[in-house]
């Protein structure tokens, strides 16, 4: 099951970002696969363009992302994001909490998720891939 993090999302959908290549180049080696996007994950990309105001951009990745399936952060994944955090803590790695809330969701759901972001990589237990 490859869960596609914030990162991934913003980058395969901003042609500006430095990794859009890379990002758009990834999805393409796993268009043949499911794709399952963590609802934390739909939410932070949402919410670029519904800070700015721009509600054609809004309504534009909305629609961008209507693809694959999506993982809900339910009571079961929060609860899994919690025991990451006292993890985290306890290791003295801490992170954000939406990072845990999306890690909570995959490590939940048994997924690997597909980021760029490095930090994800210090958590137990959770599969990670980059591009």
């Amino acid at each position: 099951m490859l869960c596609l993090e914030s990162s991934l999302l913003v980058d395969a959908l901003d042609p500006d970002r430095t990794a859009h290549d890379d990002a758009r180049t990834f999805l393409e080696r796993h268009r043949n696969q499911p794709l399952f996007l963590p609802t934390i994950c739909v939410w932070e990309v949402l919410r670029g363009p519904a800070k700015s105001g721009n509600e054609a951009g809004y309504a534009d990745t909305a629609n961008k992302l209507e693809f694959g399936f999506q993982l809900p952060f339910d009571g079961a994944a929060a609860r899994e994001a919690a025991t990451i955090e006292l993890e985290q803590m306890q290791k003295g790695e801490p992170l954000n909490v939406r990072d845990y809330a999306v890690a909570g969701t995959v490590r939940h759901y048994g997924g690997t998720i597909a980021t760029r972001d490095e930090r994800f990589n210090s958590i137990s237990g959770l599969n990670v891939v980059t591009y």
